[in-house]
């Protein structure tokens, strides 16, 4: 079974990064366009569409809000956008 976690570790870790690639293509294509790297309505987007599937997947909404939203701040950063897109500081507290 630990294995198993481990392939998934190594999935969810290979998804961030697919994450990251099209997110910088994007940045660039919207550079290119002279069009904003992103808009605050769509992180906002993307955190509720994440919560409401974690509901549906029996996942804790609060720990889906605050991954989803480092992963967003984090993706947003890596494309040269600030992170303090919205008015509360996502914090994910991380132990080993």
């Amino acid at each position: 079974m630990q294995q198993k976690l481990d392939r998934i570790d190594d999935q969810l870790v290979d998804l961030l990064a697919e994450r990251f690639a099209v997110a910088r293509w994007l940045g660039e294509t919207k550079a290119v366009y002279g069009l904003p790297a992103v808009s605050p309505e769509r992180r906002g987007h993307e955190v509720t569409r994440a919560e409401y599937r974690a509901i549906e997947r029996g996942i804790p909404q609060g720990l889906v809000r605050a991954l989803l939203g480092q992963v967003v701040d984090a993706t947003a950063q890596t494309v040269g956008v600030p992170d303090d897109l919205d008015d509360e500081p996502v914090a994910l507290a991380v132990g080993h």
